[in-house]
């Protein structure tokens, strides 16, 4: 098959991502609630992931820059405005096109 991002809801348990036994975190999630066998760093920006836009085919340029564009400007992927993946191909395509007409 294509690959593509799958047809599944687009919203993101991250905690469940990292505690990938099942565990869940309270909700206030502090040093000591964490369960003590286990050490873990990891950052993430609330706006990316947000911001993040699936891609129907293998386009993860132009959906990487969708997010991008999408977190920087603060807006959600379904927020009026919002850059989509089709967008970010638009404009990676203009982007080549330009070069291609400098050579």
């Amino acid at each position: 098959g294509m690959e593509r991002d799958n047809e599944a809801g687009m919203d993101i348990d991250i905690w469940g991502c990292v505690m990938h036994d099942g565990e869940k975190v309270p909700e206030k999630a502090a040093g000591p609630t964490l369960p003590p066998s286990r050490l873990l760093g990891f950052g993430f920006s609330p706006e990316l992931l947000a911001g993040w836009v699936k891609q129907p085919s293998p386009c993860c340029a132009g959906a990487s820059m969708a997010a991008c564009l999408n977190a920087v400007s603060r807006r959600g992927r379904s927020a009026p405005g919002a850059v989509s993946v089709f967008d970010g191909c638009r404009a990676l395509a203009a982007v080549v096109r330009e070069q291609a007409v400098d050579r």
